[in-house]
């Protein structure tokens, strides 16, 4: 009769203390893993790295972009505000060369009206001056007509005389205008005005003239001097 030999009872610590015994396959695994460990690592850290770059430059991309926006606006806005000038400055432009126009076609219309006010004045003075230039002509035909009818009373420093009991006396300048008058204006026979006495005076023969007083009824003779 064998005497069975009692198994010692495996405590549940010894048995999670247990390793199982593994494969060389197991164990070249486990032999890679830290390196693979560190490779994965390393590709994070490049992964991260990639991406921080990755980030950097669609920043830098976003910021050139958000800057080549800016600058457009900036071209546009000058563009605009060029065309804005521009059109302002061909406003001005217009309106001056209107007010230009306006003007000198107001300087052109004020030299036409002066232009034709001055030849209307011009006209009016040639009228003038022909009318004074006729009135002379007039005047001094009259005059020679005048001078041939007056004969001797129409010489410069002619005097007219009558013949008194005392001799020759001159007459006065207002009995010598009348007779004037009267023997310029083709009168032959007339009467006149001295001293508040009324003469018939008889030029009908200028070198026998005679003058008789109304109120006496006295003739005396004239002569010119």
């Amino acid at each position: 009769m064998e005497i069975e030999t009692p198994i010692s009872p495996v405590r549940k610590t010894d048995k999670e203390n247990v390793q199982p015994r593994q494969s060389p396959q197991q164990n070249a695994k486990e032999a890679i893993k830290p390196e693979l460990s560190d490779k994965l690592l390393s590709c994070v850290h490049s992964e991260k790295e990639e991406s921080g770059s990755c980030v950097h430059s669609e920043k830098e991309e976003s910021g050139r972009v958000k800057a080549e926006k800016e600058k457009t606006k900036q071209k546009e806005k000058e563009a605009k505000e060029a065309e804005k000038q521009k059109k302002q400055a061909q406003k001005e432009a217009k309106e001056k060369a209107e007010r230009e126009a306006k003007e000198a076609e107001k300087q052109k219309k004020q030299a036409q009206k002066e232009a034709k006010e001055k030849a209307e004045r011009e006209a009016k003075e040639e009228q003038k001056k022909e009318a004074q230039k006729h009135k002379k002509e007039e005047e001094a035909r009259q005059a020679a007509a005048r001078l041939q009818k007056l004969g001797p009373l129409g010489r410069t420093g002619a005097t007219l005389q009558v013949e008194l009991e005392t001799g020759w006396a001159d007459c006065g300048q207002d009995e010598f205008k009348q007779v004037c008058d009267h023997v310029a204006g083709g009168g032959t026979k007339f009467a006149i005005q001295a001293q508040g006495t009324m003469y018939i005076i008889d030029w009908s023969q200028p070198n026998a003239a005679t003058q008789k007083n109304v109120q006496s009824g006295k003739t005396r003779k004239l002569r010119v001097i």
